[in-house]
């Protein structure tokens, strides 16, 4: 469910082609998130929980969002549907920033 609204929102929030094409970056994290899970890791030690993403997306900075936004979600409602929609505004805006975040790393003389 949530793959399919992130590769969703990837497809919707493309506006124009960057000038500097971003080559199969794209297609590898659309790929990588065709697979992905929420889970919950519960440290054996301190018995602390934490949300990873599995596999990952490449992107520390995404799977941490997702994460969060699921976190965040998970709290409020108790439908799929209510997920859904708890999540749909804040990972908008994590494809836009993972987006713009490829561009900036695509541009040349770029040391990022």
């Amino acid at each position: 469910m949530i793959l399919a609204i992130m590769l969703g929102l990837a497809a919707t929030t493309q506006a124009a082609p960057p000038s500097p094409p971003p080559g199969d970056d794209i297609v590898v994290i659309g790929e990588r998130m065709k697979n992905l899970r929420i889970v919950m890791v519960r440290d054996r030690r301190t018995g602390t929980r934490r949300c990873v993403t599995r596999p990952s997306s490449g992107d520390r900075i995404l799977d941490a969002g997702v994460c969060d936004t699921y976190l965040g979600c998970v709290r409020q409602v108790d439908t799929a549907p209510a997920l859904e929609a708890c999540m749909r505004p804040p990972l908008t805006e994590l494809v836009k920033s993972w987006q713009e975040r490829r561009i900036i790393r695509a541009r040349p003389g770029d040391p990022r």
